[in-house]
């Protein structure tokens, strides 16, 4: 079961939202603070479910900075001790209270890092130190020995870091660590996506000179490193879509780009051979109205808007049309703002 219920966060990190971040959208998006509507009552009602589950994950925000989630934890531990606890961490937050914790159940560690070198993290990680985080990472690094537990390391491949992503594998590895890469879309500033052609090029053979300097110690490393292979064909296919992107010719007018924006949506939902004519014509009209809307929230604020519909060509269609059909209107609010910030 996992469990994202709760956006608080001391950390403002350039390739994150308001969405996950209750610091990034007080301070970057200057956005009220969202209204939670799980309380205590939820908690409660967890308690039938607990006995039957193995595996739990908590993300955030950060997971440590939730009050909600430490009455589920105890609970977990009361209830069923055996299941694996997750806990999807920036790595900033650690005291004699989750060292108490984390002795009572079989807790797991997923931490965030983008770099291991203190200027490139920082600015990464905005209000992160450094210093902190590192002894915080051994300290989970050296509970997960102690315990016999995986850690992983969860790194975002971004145009900020993507020359250090070969040296943090082989941290990993040397470490013994797993290493999941994740995709960013948002912002455009930080995708690799929305980078052209030529530059996506010059990752692809700095990473490919990479590979032969990989040593397998065990199973682990060679996961990590067919992972890496991954990222490299994903890079490829980015390639060869900002091949296409770089002949279109980008117009800043900003009633242009709202009518090209609509046209988009229209169009993805028509290709939708699931769906028949009528479904798609109900789609069409609903997502059209929810762009309206969030075109109407940058009434004074034009000039982010067009910034961001101008970004937000080069998000993949599946991505989009995801945005589209599950997120709330605040969550696609922010993501226009993120792509115009």
């Amino acid at each position: 079961m996992g469990f994202a219920l709760d956006n608080t966060c001391n950390l403002s990190c350039q390739m994150c939202s308001g969405v996950n971040s209750s610091t990034y959208r007080s301070e970057i998006e200057h956005h009220a603070p969202f209204n939670n509507p799980y309380d205590t009552n939820f908690v409660l009602q967890l308690e039938e479910f607990i006995p039957h589950l193995q595996k739990a994950v908590f993300a955030g925000g950060e997971p440590f900075l939730i009050d909600m989630y430490y009455e589920i934890w105890e609970r977990i531990i009361i209830i069923n001790p055996k299941i694996e606890i997750v806990i999807c961490t920036n790595g900033t937050v650690l005291n004699q209270r989750i060292k108490d914790l984390i002795d009572k159940g079989l807790f797991y560690f997923a931490v965030s890092v983008d770099s291991f070198k203190k200027e490139n993290f920082e600015k990464i990680r905005e209000k992160a130190k450094f210093e902190q985080f590192m002894k915080n990472f051994n300290y989970f690094h050296e509970y997960s020995k102690r315990n016999d537990r995986w850690m992983t390391i969860n790194v975002c491949p971004i145009q900020q870091n993507w020359q250090e992503i070969p040296e943090l594998l082989q941290r990993a590895n040397e470490m013994e660590l797993n290493i999941s890469f994740s995709n960013v879309y948002f912002p455009p500033h930080c995708s690799l996506r929305s980078l052209s052609s030529m530059e996506l090029e010059k990752i692809i053979k700095y990473y490919d000179s990479q590979i032969s300097t990989f040593k397998v110690f065990n199973q682990n490393s060679k996961q990590n490193i067919n992972l890496f292979l991954n990222l490299i064909n994903s890079i490829r296919l980015w390639k060869d879509e900002a091949e296409k992107f770089a002949d279109e010719k980008i117009v800043l007018d900003l009633n242009q780009n709202k009518k090209h924006f609509y046209e988009h949506v229209q169009s993805i939902i028509n290709e939708k051979k699931h769906l028949s004519d009528l479904e798609k014509n109900e789609k069409i009209l609903k997502h059209i109205k929810t762009c309206e809307e969030i075109f109407m929230s940058f009434k004074g604020n034009e000039d982010v808007l067009l910034k961001g519909l101008v970004n937000l060509r080069t998000i993949p269609t599946d991505v989009l049309y995801a945005e589209l059909e599950f997120s709330n209107l605040d969550v696609l609010i922010s993501r226009f703002m993120q792509a115009g910030i």
